[in-house]
């Protein structure tokens, strides 16, 4: 899931590898996630390494 937890000092790293970008506030980041054709986003994994990770669909809760 895509959460607001998710955010380094309030900034978001999303995109493609090689085309990500830092967006500051989890609404910024969410509005530019829900306007591409396959959203990215780096999550920690169980070990605490930041991987990108892609939607496989959006819900809204």
């Amino acid at each position: 899931m895509f959460l607001p937890t998710l955010g380094r000092d309030g900034w978001f790293t999303v995109g493609r590898k090689g085309d990500e970008r830092k967006i500051h506030g989890y609404g910024n980041a969410l509005v530019y996630l829900a306007s591409l054709p396959t959203a990215y986003w780096r999550r920690p994994n169980e070990k605490g390494n930041w991987g990108i990770v892609a939607v496989v669909r959006w819900v809204m809760i």
